[in-house]
């Protein structure tokens, strides 16, 4: 059901739907860089066996910033 609505079959909405992994407190804590942080979520979303299906969607947050400075 997630990945179905992850690509708007269920629910659509105009401008889709986005996946981001947060940081941790141990991250923060230990001043994990942005580009580190965005590594991480990549390798979640292409090594998790639910979501590896999304590994080449726009669902994550990459894309999310795209669309956000394209609509300002």
């Amino acid at each position: 059901m997630w990945i179905r609505m992850m690509q708007g079959d269920l629910f659509p909405l105009d401008l889709g739907y986005y996946m981001v992994v947060n940081p941790n407190q141990v991250d923060l804590d230990q001043g994990t860089s942005h580009e580190d942080a965005v590594d991480k979520e990549r390798h979640f979303f292409m090594t998790d066996a639910n979501l590896s299906s999304l590994a080449h969607s726009s669902v994550w947050s990459k894309n999310l910033v795209r669309m956000c400075i394209s609509k300002s």
